[in-house]
């Protein structure tokens, strides 16, 4: 039977109009230039279509949203990204970086690490990673005087769920069930690491995220998400950016999930 196919959110045309737009202008090109390219690229298209693309009164056809990937260097998937979203993951990597200084408003959530500024309305919430950063507003989550190392620790800020000593984490891996590092992680497997290492370094372990979402930033290629079940006392959480932690090995067995972790029957 064949496998039906899963939605896939691409951010609308005017999200990808948007993104075009910015891509082109980062690389400093014209629409004629981006026109030349895109055709040097096998995909013949106009200036005068560009213009009309980035102005929303044209759609994308596939052959010219593959060869946007190409002259752009990026994968098509990252290209459907909405700005908005990429805006924010830029926005708290320089956070992350202590290099930035922010505004917030609305109900969003920021991370402050460093000698990061954030300026934030009253419902804002900043997740406080460093003693220097400076926050005036929002409210303040000190994740500064948790043990994020601690994987029980780490699971109840990330929202993991643990059942009789088992917590359940997610991994993005591609059409045959597996990454570049080429552990099988199909459906019923229980992969185990050849090469363990029991610290809080990447490398040595099966690596895995609390959600499929945050799985895929360490997978752009990923077509496919599965959750596991590991151990939390052969669990090693790994500091810094997106979360994700190692085990030794997968104690309940992987099951197809959607990019939103729901079961995929």
């Amino acid at each position: 039977m064949p496998r039906p196919n899963r939605a896939r959110s691409i951010g609308g045309e005017a999200n990808l109009a948007e993104r075009i737009k910015y891509e082109r202008e980062a690389e400093g090109w014209s629409p004629a230039q981006l026109a030349k390219a895109m055709t040097e690229a096998g995909c013949s298209i106009s200036t005068s279509a560009i213009y009309k693309v980035e102005a929303g009164e044209r759609t994308i056809k596939v052959d010219e949203l593959i060869a946007l990937s190409q002259v752009f260097d990026l994968t098509v998937e990252n290209l459907l990204t909405p700005m908005a979203v990429l805006k924010q993951e830029w926005a708290e990597q320089r956070l992350r970086d202590g290099s930035a200084t922010v505004e917030a408003s609305g109900s969003a959530t920021v991370t402050a690490s460093d000698s990061a500024t954030v300026r934030a309305t009253p419902w804002v919430a900043i997740h406080l990673h460093s003693a220097c950063a400076t926050v005036t507003g929002g409210h303040i989550i000190d994740v500064a005087a948790l043990d994020l190392t601690d994987p029980a620790t780490w699971c109840a800020y990330h929202g993991v769920p643990i059942t009789d000593g088992v917590a359940t984490l997610c991994k993005a891996v591609n059409d045959t069930w597996t990454t570049d590092r080429g552990v099988d992680y199909s459906p019923g497997s229980t992969p185990e690491a050849a090469d363990w290492r029991d610290d809080h370094q990447c490398g040595g372990g099966l690596h895995f995220s609390p959600t499929p979402m945050q799985a895929r930033s360490y997978y752009h290629e990923a077509t496919r998400y599965v959750a596991v079940g590991v151990r939390l006392d052969e669990l090693s959480p790994i500091p810094g950016g997106t979360p994700k932690a190692k085990a030794r090995r997968v104690v309940v067995a992987c099951r197809e999930v959607t990019i939103d972790a729901e079961a995929v029957e």
